[in-house]
């Protein structure tokens, strides 16, 4: 059985970098050249601009043919359009294919295969709406199914389409038979907590709509329950949304949508699985605030089943019981994660230090970091907006 792995330098959380070793070896390695190989035999070395569409470097080295910029057709060596892609059709490699694969291949911010992960949140963006954007930039209506801990969800009742702005700004159904139209945006109401949480009892702020789940924010990760998390504030797992497309889409997460009044919404650019690496170096920005100990967080999602993720602390991770097992600095640690499950770590579980960081295996996961709420600065009373 093929095991995948990721291996994480970890010092708690605001920025995540994806690295991109797949030539490396070992932890510690310099990564192998990844660029062209000049005395490759299917090489051309293009001529110098000759009035082309596309201005060529004269002294670049490529494969032919090769894509256009906006990826809608084939150059040749010239320069010069070979072909024009069709309705639904990319260019990758030199080739027009299908819109989703020309994603696979370019690993760009668009794409076909996203998951969106409820972080960690306190007062009203604790268990409130939590929802993700979906804009279609493709050339065809695009499907959208969205499932969560392996089950597939009503998206008819739950995906909108919003009209207007302000106080006239209504939610229209989306058609998901139909599709989401070009150029449109619907918005997945994907879930809320609204029962009272933590030492304040805050509720969390409801969704316009009725989202596909309604219950699942937990402070701590619950032991035995029947309630799959979808959030949850300390070190623990959790489950992620997963929101495939048949046209290439851009994604992006809110938490919690409408609730600028709260200060604390957080919003994100979601990357495709396509982009996804193994190597990621998490950097800490902030220590947690010193009035309200709202800590950076750091969520790992896994793509497929069986992902091995390794994580080298520079201080020590204070697990959850058998669930996330501890680890001491510079020791690594490997947890097991399943397709679409989360990994949360915490600075409230560990003691900060400095970055540091180790090369990767294989299989490819998602990193995404940011803090419950934070305060600028760190003693100041009122929290602000957190990073995500």
């Amino acid at each position: 059985m093929n095991r995948k792995l990721l291996v994480l330098a970890f010092t708690f959380v605001a920025a995540c970098a994806a690295g991109n070793d797949r030539g490396t070896d070992a932890p510690g390695l310099a990564p192998t050249d990844a660029g062209v190989d000049a005395t490759d035999a299917h090489a051309e070395t293009r001529p110098p601009d000759d009035g082309a569409t596309f201005d060529v470097p004269p002294t670049e080295t490529t494969k032919c043919p090769f894509c256009a910029p906006d990826g809608k057709s084939v150059l040749g060596c010239d320069g010069k359009v070979e072909k024009t892609c069709g309705v639904g059709e990319a260019c990758a490699d030199g080739a027009c294919v299908s819109a989703c694969a020309a994603a696979k291949v370019n690993r760009s911010s668009v794409g076909c295969d996203y998951y969106a992960t409820a972080m960690s949140a306190q007062g009203p963006a604790f268990g409130g709406c939590f929802v993700a954007f979906v804009a279609n930039t493709s050339d065809k209506p695009t499907k959208i199914t969205a499932t969560f801990d392996g089950k597939a969800l009503d998206l008819g009742k739950f995906a909108r389409i919003p009209r207007g702005s302000g106080p006239k700004l209504t939610y229209e159904a989306l058609d998901a038979a139909a599709g989401l139209p070009p150029n449109e945006v619907a918005i997945l109401f994907l879930a809320h907590d609204l029962s009272p949480k933590g030492p304040s009892k805050a509720e969390g702020i409801p969704c316009p709509v009725t989202p596909a789940i309604e219950t699942g924010a937990f402070h701590d990760m619950p032991i035995g329950g029947t309630v799959t998390p979808y959030q949850v504030v300390n070190t623990a797992r959790a489950r992620a949304f997963h929101l495939e497309t048949s046209e290439p889409v851009v994604a992006y997460q809110m938490l919690p949508y409408g609730g600028g009044a709260s200060r604390v919404t957080g919003a994100s650019l979601l990357l495709p699985t396509s982009a996804w690496d193994t190597n990621y170096v998490a950097a800490q920005a902030y220590k947690s605030s010193w009035a309200y100990k709202m800590p950076p967080v750091l969520s790992i999602v896994a793509q497929e089943n069986d992902t091995k993720v390794t994580v080298l602390p520079t201080g020590e991770i204070r697990g959850w019981g058998s669930i996330v097992p501890a680890a001491v600095a510079g020791t690594p640690v490997t947890y097991a994660l399943s397709a679409g499950e989360v990994l949360q770590l915490t600075e409230g579980a560990t003691t900060p230090s400095s970055p540091a960081a180790r090369s990767s295996r294989t299989n490819r996961s998602a990193c995404s970091a940011g803090t419950t709420a934070s305060t600028c600065p760190t003693t100041a009373t009122t929290a602000t907006t957190p990073s995500r």
